[in-house]
């Protein structure tokens, strides 16, 4: 008696961890698989994952430019709860991450989305919630949502609550211009730099809190 809601395709669809084209045994047709489930009302996602396994496309692109995290320990990989073992990205490397994408119901400041634009990252993130306090269209790609109200518990969120859900439309068109528009891309990233370097740097914040104890003293 639920309601169609979302089917999270997990563990195991690609051919290997940290690539991202579908196992074709497993999904010969995924284009036609997810449509269909489209069609019954489901909005569909893939479990992405931050590591990588070492006999991977994407390993290999990525060895020899530095985009893992290293350690003394077999040149950083790790065993998890699943075989074989994985590295993990690293997301300080500026050039191991493209964009960031933050399809959130709510939020607190947000540090996700802000880290990823002090490091002159492009941000696709809700328009909702307490990341607007830093966020607009001059710098990111804001999602447009609808407001929802909870006809059940959900965990701690209570029936009568609300939440955002943002737009899958609205998302993917703005992941399709950021791969479509590099240059685009590269500016945005840049100009949300300088928006949290001259808001939110360690010295823009000390700045503020100078101000306002002088105020107040």
């Amino acid at each position: 008696g639920m309601k169609a809601s979302v089917i999270e395709i997990d563990d195991k669809w690609q051919c290997g961890y940290g690539d991202l084209d579908f196992d074709s045994t497993k999904f010969p047709d995924p284009s036609s698989m997810v449509e269909e489930l489209h069609a019954m009302g489901f909005k569909v996602t893939v479990w992405v994952m931050p590591f990588i396994a070492e006999d991977t496309m994407a390993y290999r692109e990525g060895k020899d430019k530095g985009y893992f995290v290293e350690s003394s320990t077999r040149n950083g990989f790790f065993r998890w709860w699943q075989t074989p073992p994985v590295v993990a990205l690293d997301v300080t490397n500026p050039e191991a991450v493209d964009w960031f994408v933050s399809l959130h119901r709510s939020e607190g400041f947000g540090l996700g989305p802000a880290e990823a634009m002090s490091l002159g990252k492009s941000v696709i993130l809700t328009n909702w919630s307490g990341s607007t306090d830093y966020t607009d269209a001059d710098h990111c790609l804001p999602i447009d949502y609808q407001l929802i109200t909870l006809e059940q518990d959900y965990g701690p969120y209570l029936k009568g609550q609300r939440w955002a859900e943002p737009s899958i439309e609205d998302a993917s068109a703005a992941m399709r211009k950021l791969v479509n528009e590099p240059a685009f891309a590269d500016e945005l990233g840049r100009k949300a730099h300088a928006f949290i370097d001259a808001e939110f740097s360690p010295r823009a914040v000390g700045e503020k809190m100078k101000s306002r104890l002088a105020e107040i003293s």
